[in-house]
C-alpha cells in the first residue's frame, strides 16, 4: 500500500488520528486527554496532563516503529522525566502475537490505542512504575 493510500484510509476511518509526512516516514498521532491514576500502594492520586502518542511508519521498509509521547512528558511508565519523544512500552507480545497479521492501518490504530491505554489506564507491563511515582519528580502531579 502506498503512502497516499494509507494516509487517506487512516483519515477516512479513524477521525481521531492525525497523519503527517516527516523525514522518517508517516507520523500518526492520537491525543489523550488529561487523566488521573491512583497509586495502589499509597492510595495517592496523581493528575497528568493531556498529550499525544505517536508512531512512525516507514513505508519504504514497511516498518512500524515503537509508539512514543510527542511532548516533554513525565509518567511512571516512561524512562525519563520531562523528555520529548519517549518510547511507550506496550510489551513485546503485543507486536509478536497480537497485531502481526493485521493491515498497516489497523496496526497503527491498535499501537496508538495501546500506548494511550498504558499511560492513561496504567495497562501493560510497567512493573517498575509504582515505586517510581513516589519520587519527588512526581510531586507536581499529586492531587489533594
Amino acid at each position: 500500500m502506498g503512502e497516499e493510500s494509507l494516509m487517506l484510509k487512516v483519515k477516512r476511518f479513524y477521525e481521531d488520528i492525525n497523519v503527517e509526512r516527516t523525514s522518517e516516514g508517516l507520523k500518526f498521532s492520537l491525543l489523550f486527554e488529561s487523566y488521573k491514576i491512583r497509586d495502589p500502594c499509597s492510595k495517592k492520586v496523581y493528575g497528568f496532563p493531556e498529550g499525544h502518542v505517536a508512531v512512525i511508519y516507514d513505508s519504504k521498509h514497511k516498518h512500524l516503529g515503537f509508539p512514543f509521547v510527542e511532548e516533554k512528558y513525565s509518567h511512571p511508565c516512561l524512562p525519563k522525566f520531562d523528555v520529548k519523544k519517549q518510547t511507550v512500552d506496550i510489551g513485546p507480545h503485543f507486536y509478536e502475537k497480537d497485531i502481526k497479521h493485521l493491515s498497516v492501518e489497523k496496526k497503527v490504530l491498535l499501537t496508538l490505542r495501546m500506548a494511550k491505554r498504558v499511560l492513561t489506564e496504567h495497562a501493560a507491563g510497567c512493573e517498575y512504575a509504582w515505586h517510581r511515582i513516589s519520587s519527588k519528580a512526581f510531586d507536581k502531579y499529586k492531587l489533594g
